[in-house]
């Protein structure tokens, strides 16, 4: 029999056959037809959920080296409120992604510390809280804004006795061409909240270790933490009022 004349007398049969025949037909030789169409629907659903559901990001801290808790999105509620932000359009983000191991260079290491330096060229972040061997290995890099050209007058003083301190003569010396200098490229202070011990002291953080803010929504590795303020941030009017609301809520 024919090729043509066996499919013309199986479709015959299939279509005077029961339900379960035909679904069964069916599902033979269009499963991946329908499996495909599917998953295409599925996609493209996504993504437009995605792009209509997405909120700009108004304030963005990196909790590097950190790990949300339960509560960390309630957080970041209560952030956007005290923001007075429209939350239909715009969000908070405390961002747990970045996790950096100094000790070793593995891809999560090599992959967050690539993104946090873009993030931090593109000026997309603001603040990052991070214990103090993160801070030193960054905040030598010039990647922080001294704290004293953020804060008002008024919060110099009140949180100066908080500041976290690096030596500015370390960085000259990296970029020095004396020899002279080069005794003084790795002489890191031993604490950094003495600037007594330092040649030319610069506040570029504030020890938030204590702030109940940072202790009940997150998790990290070390309990020294330090908040620094992102030397391209354009948002310091925004990092000045949170500062306050950690510190005074």
């Amino acid at each position: 029999m024919a090729l043509m004349d066996e499919f013309k007398e199986e479709r015959d049969s299939i279509k005077n056959g029961t339900f379960k025949q035909k679904f069964s037909y069916f599902w033979c030789y269009y499963k991946w037809h329908v499996i495909c169409s599917v998953l295409a629907v599925v996609i493209v659903v996504s993504y437009i959920h995605a792009v209509v559901t997405r909120k700009d990001i108004a304030f963005y801290a990196v909790m590097l080296n950190g790990f949300e808790l339960a509560s960390a999105e309630d957080y970041s509620n209560e952030v956007s409120e005290f923001f007075e932000l429209d939350t239909k359009e715009y969000t908070t983000m405390f961002d747990t992604s970045m996790l950096i191991d100094y000790t070793t260079h593995d891809q999560r290491t090599m992959a967050s510390a690539q993104k946090l330096m873009v993030y931090m060229t593109t000026g997309d972040i603001d603040v990052v809280v991070s214990d103090t061997a993160s801070m030193q290995h960054y905040s030598y890099t010039d990647s922080f804004a001294d704290i004293r050209d953020v804060l008002t007058p008024e919060q110099v003083e009140k949180y100066q006795s908080r500041f976290y301190y690096i030596d500015k003569k370390v960085i000259d010396a990296k970029n020095s061409e004396d020899p002279d200098d080069a005794k003084y490229m790795f002489a890191y202070p031993e604490d950094p909240k003495d600037p007594s011990t330092m040649i030319d002291p610069i506040p570029v953080g504030i020890y938030v270790d204590d702030q109940a803010d940072f202790t009940e929504n997150f998790i990290f590795e070390r309990n020294d933490l330090v908040l620094t303020v992102a030397a391209t941030s354009q948002r310091y009017d925004m990092v000045r009022e949170y500062i306050d609301y950690i510190f005074d809520k």
